[in-house]
């Protein structure tokens, strides 16, 4: 799966693929929001607190819309940077780690970021710097490098000019000297809220913790794990029986584009959250661990048939303000999200929850690694977690929640 998909879109796997493929997808009416709006109204976005219900209802999705799509562009930034941190292809010199930024202070600017690392991380960024100019230029059949190509060129940026040479490095060193200061902004909130001595309160306050950040479209591998171990309880729980998942929606699930954990970018993007999904659902029981021989292989590929392939839809939409349009017979009977809600406020995740309800079907489930506001009309209610490590580092691993979708 190459194609870009952002936090929001859909994958659609197993089931009736081609009735999803043909459904239209729809935009959530103001009338069926106005329920949200009014009980969320102390927390509105500035964009509707201010205006009168006309004015809310109109440019209502509109709006929204064009706000995701200027979040998506700063997404693209923040993958770019870490391409630029951690991208092997493109460059000989080593990945940088955790320990390279430690000497950096809370805000640098673009003509300080440099003067602020070790002289050793100096020379390892300046010349990560350079190679990815020079691998701009001259772009073509490589995914990533045509991808970042098209972002700096979307910035007016011209990347086989020798003249823009220093504009562009500038431009990459203004993003890299964001990562310092946003960095520092997240874990002063998550400490604050941690300080409060309430576990809850730190997972909620986590839950909406990039609302204010570019979306990206870089996922990562973990939560696939964390989701096949909720997988597993739900089943040791009987509250998935045999042959009741057939059709699958996976929300925003990105491209594993850039390992930022010592891994490499030797193999062209892939969308791997659906496939993993998919061998999960497969394969659950006693069986579902690998056989002791591959136990200790840090590298391996794995051959999908082109009929799994198949299986899969991809569908373009803003879940803040869209869902697919689904007779009752073809909802969904489990649908993924993670890492996608993080990235929007309390009252665009209850948004996003009205179009999920639309389109799971009764006693259908959602998981994310997300704990969402249950509004009293919402149809959708939490009842259980899972909770997974995924290393012996501190706060390396997932609560994966399952909600559950109320009879109409």
């Amino acid at each position: 799966m190459r194609k870009r998909l952002a936090a929001g879109s859909l994958a659609l796997a197993f089931g009736s693929m081609l009735a999803a493929a043909g459904s239209s997808v729809a935009d959530l009416s103001y009338l069926d929001a106005l329920p949200i709006v009014q009980a969320l109204a102390e927390i509105l976005p500035a964009k509707l607190r201010d205006k009168k219900p006309a004015e809310q209802q109109a440019g209502w999705v509109v709006e929204f819309n064009s706000e995701t799509r200027s979040r998506m562009l700063r997404g693209d930034e923040d993958t770019l940077v870490n391409y630029l941190l951690f991208g092997t292809s493109y460059t000989r010199q080593p990945q940088l780690e955790a320990s390279d930024f430690r000497s950096v202070g809370p805000s640098p600017g673009s003509s300080e970021i440099l003067a602020s690392f070790a002289p050793r991380t100096q020379k390892l960024v300046s010349g990560r710097v350079d190679d990815l100019i020079r691998a701009l230029s001259n772009a073509k059949g490589d995914e990533r490098l045509v991808f970042f190509r098209s972002l700096v060129l979307q910035r007016g940026l011209k990347p086989d000019d020798p003249g823009g040479t220093e504009i562009l490095k500038a431009y990459l060193l203004d993003n890299l000297a964001r990562v310092p200061k946003e960095a520092a902004g997240y874990t002063k909130a998550l400490a604050a809220a941690k300080a409060r001595g309430d576990a809850s309160a730190e997972f909620a306050e986590g839950s909406t913790l990039f609302h204010d950040r570019g979306l990206s479209a870089d996922a990562s591998l973990p939560p696939d794990y964390g989701l096949e171990e909720a997988l597993k309880t739900m089943k040791s729980q009987r509250l998935l029986e045999p042959d009741s998942v057939v059709r699958v929606a996976v929300i925003g699930p990105g491209l594993d584009f850039i390992d930022k954990d010592n891994g490499y970018d030797f193999y062209a993007p892939q969308m791997l959250q659906p496939l993993a999904v998919l061998d999960s659902l497969s394969r659950l029981g006693p069986a579902a661990l690998p056989p002791p021989g591959l136990m200790d292989i840090a590298v391996r590929s794995v051959r999908i048939r082109p009929d799994v392939i198949a299986r899969i839809h991809p569908v373009e939409l803003n879940i803040v303000t869209q869902h697919l349009v689904l007779p009752a017979m073809q909802r969904f009977d489990l649908i993924i999200a993670t890492n996608v809600f993080v990235y929007y406020d309390l009252f665009q995740q209850c948004l996003a929850l009205a179009n999920i309800e639309r389109m799971l079907r009764p006693g259908g489930f959602l998981l994310s690694n997300t704990v969402l506001l249950e509004l009293p009309f919402s149809k959708i209610r939490s009842v259980g977690y899972q909770a997974t490590a995924y290393s012996d580092r501190q706060a390396d691993g997932d609560n994966i929640l399952w909600y559950r979708r109320l009879p109409d």
